[in-house]
């Protein structure tokens, strides 16, 4: 069992804060393959986690996550500008919060309970709070996605 972390899953945000966290005297390989996956991501032309959003949307802390995006907070919600390359697939999971989003580019294929839905340019979805669901995106995509804290 290696010690080596799952670099493949990690978004671009994830990647970038990883080669300058490494220590590169001590885990040589680890750095390498982290270079090598910014690298290849770099010549897929899968770096630039700004998309086509407005520079002060660009300001933005990035969102920690499985996914590169800008996070905006507000009170009771957090907002998120994604970006997502072709062939993302982000795996079953739950949120604590209700989520809708609005597709700005591209399209979201969205697994839930029993049912699989594609939303297009300008397509709105609603996630329910603890409703497990899965994402996959076939084409580079962008969206905006509001979190919402519970109500009660």
């Amino acid at each position: 069992m290696s010690d080596q972390p799952d670099f493949d899953s990690y978004s671009m945000a994830q990647l970038m804060e990883a080669q300058t966290g490494v220590n590169r005297q001590k885990y040589p390989e680890r750095a390498a393959r982290i270079d090598a996956l910014i690298d290849e991501r770099r010549r897929r032309g899968l770096v630039d986690v700004r998309g086509r959003y407005p520079e002060r949307i660009r300001t933005l802390p990035l969102f920690d996550g499985q996914f590169d995006a800008y996070r905006l907070s507000a009170e009771g919600a957090d907002v998120l500008f994604a970006t997502y390359p072709a062939g993302t697939v982000i795996e079953s999971h739950t949120h604590d919060t209700d989520n809708y989003g609005v597709i700005t580019r591209g399209e979201l294929i969205l697994t839930l309970p029993n049912q699989e839905a594609r939303f297009a340019t300008g397509s709105w979805y609603h996630v329910p709070a603890h409703t497990p669901h899965s994402a996959r995106f076939l084409v580079d995509t962008e969206e905006i996605e509001f979190w919402f804290d519970p109500v009660g």
